[in-house]
């Protein structure tokens, strides 16, 4: 009999199981993106001056279209709108000697780009901070003294990168630096980008952690940096980024979410973001910018060789001072007058605990960005199945036992007997 009755009860979760399995599938499927992939600029022997992608939903309606360049400052410009129906070179016109000059605004011009929603995320400077005995978490890095060459703050400033490899999914780009090294190791300083496109009109998630998952509107890129020439001990880094979108698109600000579930990426229960363009004439559909508080020490990128990834502000003062479209793909693409829709955000890396130098030599970092709907991890199948077998088992035990006891008792038959005595009763004449 307890056989039989495991044996229910396995069949009861299997089945369970199966029918969540399907849901999560079904809801996964979408059909494959159309895509288009283009290089501009360099001769056949040199370096291509940019790289543009685009998506278009099986559907046909409106599509996203990225770009990459190896010019000036790494950036990566993305748009949300109508895109050109063919795919060739008339998609984009770049005019190679003005725009490897100086990046002037309009030397590069994208098809399909005018009025819709566009951004760029500039990855600017890596700034390295004395961690003092005052300051020995994130939070003693001050983005101001940075601007000012405050005395425990230096910069590199990332420029010039070259196109490592591509595919019709991802990209790499990569700086190596020979006659910058570190004053701990003799290596050459590398800094590498490594961006994922989507392939279908469905949420996909990277396959190594943090397991970030991205929409079809949507793009992943991890930052690695190798050899970092620390020139300070202790110190740490910061990353420096410009979010530049038009002038159309209102700023944002930061946000956290957070979860119970930490199966993905073990140990963070946070996703931080920055959102904008949340309001009525873009109907209420935000860009994004999302990442998860984590950067890890090794290629593997194990959870035991990793350390925070925390969010810096800059203030109003040094923000309206210094927030200016940096050289790049941005400066050809977005007008001057753009000043006001570009937004200072530093992200540093390190944890409290970290009171001394750190000798990792590789350091990698991960995030996402896109236009409309934020993705969100979900329960995940794991956690779904726990719940189910910690509550709600018990929970089906408790009812069928109290409904077997009930029912071996049948205090309905006691109730029955006293309504028929007090019937009998009152029925009752006394005879003399």
């Amino acid at each position: 009999m307890r056989t039989s009755r495991s044996a229910r009860a396995a069949v009861v979760v299997l089945c369970v199981w199966c029918l969540l399995c399907c849901g999560r599938v079904a809801a996964g499927k979408g059909g494959d993106l159309d895509t288009c992939m283009r290089l501009y600029g360099g001769s056949s022997d040199s370096v291509p001056d940019l790289l543009y992608y685009r998506t278009t939903p099986p559907d046909g309606s409106e599509g996203m279209q990225y770009a990459w360049s190896t010019v000036g400052v790494p950036t990566l410009f993305f748009s949300h709108g109508p895109v050109p129906p063919y795919c060739n070179s008339s998609v984009l016109s770049i005019n190679s000697e003005e725009y490897r000059e100086d990046q002037a605004y309009h030397s590069v011009n994208i098809s399909g780009t005018d009025g819709a929603f566009a951004m760029a995320v500039v990855l600017n400077r890596l700034i390295e901070f004395n961690v003092t005995k005052r300051f020995k978490s994130a939070d003693g890095f001050d983005p101001a003294k940075a601007f000012n060459d405050s005395s425990g703050y230096s910069s590199y400033y990332l420029n010039d990168t070259s196109l490592w490899s591509f595919s019709n999914k991802s990209l790499v780009f990569q700086l190596e630096d020979d006659s910058n090294q570190s004053n701990f190791t003799d290596k050459p300083f590398k800094f590498s980008i490594r961006a994922t496109f989507p392939t279908r009109a469905a949420k996909q998630r990277l396959r190594y952690f943090p397991k970030t998952l991205y929409t079809e509107n949507s793009t992943t890129f991890d930052l690695i940096v190798e050899n970092y020439p620390y020139t300070m001990t202790p110190s740490r880094v910061a990353l420096e980024m410009l979010l530049v979108h038009n002038q159309n698109t209102p700023s944002g600000n930061v946000s956290m979410d957070s979860t119970v579930d930490d199966e993905y990426t073990p140990s963070v229960f946070d996703t931080f973001q920055y959102l904008f363009g949340k309001d009525p004439a873009s109907n209420g559909t935000p860009g994004f910018f999302q990442w998860k508080p984590i950067s890890y020490q090794s290629g593997g990128r194990k959870s035991t060789k990793s350390q925070q990834a925390n969010v810096a502000y800059a203030s109003n003062e040094t923000q309206e001072e210094h927030a200016s479209i940096a050289r790049g793909l941005a400066s050809a693409l977005f007008e001057p007058s753009t000043v006001s829709n570009v937004t200072l955000l530093y992200i540093v890396f390190g944890t409290s605990g970290d009171d001394t130098y750190n000798q990792s030599e590789y350091m990698t970092w991960t995030a996402v960005t896109g236009y409309g709907k934020v993705p969100h991890d979900s329960l995940s199948m794991l956690v779904i199945i726990t719940i189910i077998l910690g509550l709600g088992i018990p929970v089906i035990v408790i009812l069928v036992g109290g409904g077997y006891v009930v029912y071996r008792r049948k205090p309905w038959q006691n109730v029955v007997r006293w309504v028929t005595n007090v019937r009998g009763r009152r029925g009752y004449t006394t005879l003399n």
